[in-house]
């Protein structure tokens, strides 16, 4: 299993995804793009996307909030969903 850091600028933030693909000697695969839940780019999200790669996807896990960061309760991720929903009235 070959797996990467992707890095990129979004909206001023570094964000760092990952990138899993197979080692089968495959040049061109089909890919997916792996969505972690909103306390981001976790085990789960990581896990979900290597299963994908060993049935030849390339695999791309999407880092939410840059640097990497996980948030660590409801009280981080509530701002962060009501940028995404807006408010619940």
């Amino acid at each position: 299993m070959h797996s990467e850091i992707r890095s990129y600028q979004a909206d001023g933030l570094r964000m760092e995804s990952h990138l899993y693909i197979d080692d089968s000697g495959k040049e061109r695969r089909p890919a997916v793009l792996a969505f972690p839940e909103a306390f981001g780019l976790g085990k789960h999200a990581k896990s979900r996307a290597m299963r994908l790669a060993k049935h030849g996807y390339a695999a791309l896990t999407r880092d939410l909030h840059g640097e990497g960061r996980l948030l660590s309760g409801m009280e981080q991720v509530t701002p962060f969903s009501d940028g995404i929903f807006g408010k619940a009235s």
